[in-house]
């Protein structure tokens, strides 16, 4: 066992919670670890009046699966995302003319972006588009979320930046409610070389300062 050396009476809560949760450890063998510990110390030490030892283990029986499945479903939602972008990015890219390298890449990230963002805040149906002109291309994400703009924050979340790249990488970008329902997420790239990006364009606004708002 990899976790301190197998001592599992010495993790943190956070540890113990994300070892469980992986499969590196279960529930039960954490909660043996700790009534074998308070077997060998209490004699000296006298610190508990009664230790229901099957009921502690059965507790964390349950608590311990129900982390398991928890951490499970977290993953499928994360692969669906993944899958989800990377379909609707490759729907753009048939249906791109030819470009420049950089603004390709450039052009499939933000897709990528918009479509996570979308599929995190909004987690309704989705539809992607993609115009091209003479000199530019447009690409949409259309969702039936109701949420203005300004209640989209670039949030944190593991492997992506959302809406602050899209706007620091895009000629131009926009997120636009409908009367009717919905919205549309936007950006516009040229049909050649993307424009190099500021240093610190994407940042996001809690990581500016220091932290400072």
């Amino acid at each position: 066992m990899s976790v301190l050396g197998g001592d599992l009476t010495r993790l943190t809560a956070v540890q113990t919670a994300a070892a469980i949760a992986s499969g590196e450890v279960s529930a039960v063998e954490v909660t043996r670890a700790h009534l074998d510990r308070i077997g060998a110390v209490d004699g000296a030490v006298h610190a508990f009046l009664h230790v229901d030892a099957e009921g502690a283990l059965a507790h964390f029986d349950t608590l311990g699966k129900d982390l398991v499945a928890s951490n499970r479903a977290l993953t499928a939602r994360a692969a669906r995302r993944r899958t989800l972008a990377s379909d609707h990015a490759a729907f753009v890219a048939d249906h791109a003319p030819p470009l420049p390298q950089d603004t390709r890449d450039a052009m499939l990230l933000l897709t990528s972006e918009l479509v996570t963002n979308a599929v995190l805040h909004a987690r309704t149906p989705l539809e992607v588009g993609i115009t091209v002109a003479d000199d530019a291309i447009l690409v949409t994400v259309y969702d039936l979320d109701l949420a203005r703009p300004e209640q989209q924050p670039c949030e944190p979340r593991e492997g992506g930046w959302g809406l602050g790249l899209v706007a620091a990488m895009a000629e131009e970008s926009a997120l636009e409610p409908h009367a009717e329902g919905g919205k549309t997420a936007w950006f516009r790239l040229p049909r050649g070389a993307v424009s190099r990006v500021r240093d610190s364009a994407a940042v996001r606004p809690q990581d500016r300062d220091g932290g400072a708002t």
